[in-house]
């Protein structure tokens, strides 16, 4: 990455972060000044805090801002293998979430306080925006800082084998961009455990966003797991077991798929290879 790579990763990604994290801070110390109740005060940062990292972005890079309307991050896979990521997906979050909790055990009430009023923000809102934001803007532009600017005719959206080509990164790149949206959307999270929770989180689905192409893969894992963090307090010890053994059921199942998917994929790949 050489000196102008850099200045622009300060200009498109550090600025806007850092714009996005003090509104956010702001708003929420506002709200809670004014004796908001709690999912509002966390509504509100929240939304003040995307909203300045998108008009930031949009100021800083109108280039870039263009191209996450118009460019997909990796290549599009089918619609069955999308599902099976999704559900994939869950066994390495309920994974993460299992450590995180042990080392960095939740109160009761704190649990109770958190449901009161956040369900929609936390299933709905937050998940939207935040792969937006992070599994989309983010993500595309560290990969393109990361692997040299792209021609301003490639951003155009395109079809065919050539198209696919020229959105190919290098392992190296795609390293560094998953790793650093990770980062970043780990310091957006409070505490210790949410903390580690949020960069193994942006991580998976960082990945997640590059194997499948498609926004939503990352959105639906992200929904699951907040709604399952969201309910858990209120749900009977029992329940709670009976969820988590279908989660897993479904994770196993649909790990289970994809790795068939992957090596069927890997061998007809041989073969074209052989006969060629």
């Amino acid at each position: 990455m050489n000196r102008e790579s850099i200045t622009r990763l300060v200009q498109c990604i550090v600025v806007p972060f850092v714009g996005m994290f003090a509104a956010g801070r702001l708003t929420g110390w506002l709200l809670a000044r004014l004796g908001a109740a709690d999912w509002v005060t966390d509504f509100g940062s929240f939304l003040a805090a995307a909203l300045m990292a998108a008009f930031l972005y949009r100021c800083l890079d109108p280039a870039g801002w263009e191209s996450v309307f118009h460019e997909s991050v990796g290549e599009p896979c089918s619609l069955p293998l999308a599902f099976c990521h999704v559900g994939y997906s869950l066994l390495w979050l309920m994974g993460i979430m299992s450590a995180v909790s042990a080392l960095f055990p939740v109160p009761a009430e704190e649990n109770s306080r958190l449901l009161a009023g956040s369900v929609l923000s936390a299933v709905l809102v937050h998940p939207l925006l935040e792969e937006w934001l992070f599994r989309r803007v983010f993500l595309a532009r560290l990969l393109d800082l990361a692997d040299g600017e792209r021609p301003a005719a490639e951003i155009v959206p395109e079809s065919g084998e050539a198209a696919a080509e020229k959105r190919k990164y290098t392992k190296a790149g795609m390293l560094f961009a998953v790793l650093t949206q990770a980062v970043l959307f780990a310091l957006m999270h409070a505490g210790g455990g949410s903390m580690l929770y949020g960069f193994g989180g942006g991580v998976v689905l960082g990945i997640l966003m590059l194997r499948t192409g498609r926004l939503w893969v990352p959105v639906a894992a992200h929904m699951a797991v907040n709604l399952r963090s969201v309910l858990w307090p209120i749900l009977p010890g029992s329940l709670t077991f009976g969820v988590d053994l279908v989660l897993i059921g479904i994770g196993v199942l649909c790990g289970c798929c994809f790795w068939i998917a992957r090596v069927r994929q890997m061998r007809s790949s041989g073969k074209g290879e052989n006969r060629s």
